[in-house]
């Protein structure tokens, strides 16, 4: 073996382990396990399922009654009201939808029995009788959601249906100054 020959098998070697421990620093890693999910679906409680179906009927009685005002109402505010309200019901639906949709929980699409009779009452009136009738009705909805929405709110660990209670307050405090 000639010198020059020799000296580069001896400039090589530490050159070949080198790359060797290299090599064996560059063997990747087994893949690492998927992260769970960050949205998990939280349990309902009974106080969470019993606002979704009031909630759920006052939704759908105030659009049924709206549909009316729209057409109906004496005074243009209310009719204007009307519209709004069927607007804002038809979004909440959504929202409930929505929320209910990772349980078994079926929410109802027409008014109870009891509530027809109002619905019927008010599609029959037009003006200022219907006018009276619907601030009436809109007055006492309001009244008897808002110890509803106020438990919800103070009660639930849900924070969707926290806002969507908080939500609901708000645009019932809206229609209450709207119809004054």
């Amino acid at each position: 073996m000639s010198p020059t020959s020799r000296f580069r098998l001896h400039a090589l070697l530490p050159i070949m382990t080198s790359l060797l421990a290299l090599s064996a620093c560059a063997n990747p890693q087994p893949a690492a396990p998927p992260l769970p999910s960050l949205k998990t679906t939280i349990t309902l409680t009974p106080g969470d399922i019993a606002f979704i179906q009031k909630l759920n009927i006052m939704n759908i009685m105030q659009s049924a009654t709206a549909k009316s005002a729209k057409s109906n109402a004496g005074r243009n505010d209310l009719a204007t009201l009307g519209a709004t309200i069927a607007q804002d019901t038809t979004s909440q639906q959504t929202a409930l939808a929505t929320l209910v949709a990772p349980h078994a929980i079926t929410l109802p699409t027409t008014a109870p029995k009891e509530d027809q009779t109002l619905i019927k009452r008010l599609k029959a009136l037009h003006g200022p009788a219907f006018d009276r009738l619907y601030i009436r009705y809109l007055t006492h909805e309001a009244a008897q959601m808002k110890p509803v929405l106020d438990a919800e709110i103070l009660t639930s660990s849900n924070t969707d249906l926290i806002k969507l209670a908080r939500d609901t307050k708000a645009r019932l405090s809206a229609y209450q100054a709207q119809i004054q």
